[in-house]
């Protein structure tokens, strides 16, 4: 399990954008696709984009 904290204040300061959703509405929105099989294939190297950039 990994311990993620993200900040979106440089992002802010810098373009002046602030987010409409937080990060806990996209894993609502993930968990719902994958519970209804929005994603045919979750597993799919397709969505494997960050497995360079994962230590195991």
């Amino acid at each position: 399990m990994y311990d993620i904290s993200l900040s979106f204040e440089k992002i802010e300061r810098a373009l002046g954008f602030t987010g409409k959703l937080k990060v806990v509405d996209g894993l609502k929105e993930l968990t719902h696709a994958l519970n209804n099989n929005l994603i045919s294939d979750p597993y799919s190297q397709k969505y494997r984009n960050a497995l360079p950039f994962i230590v195991q």
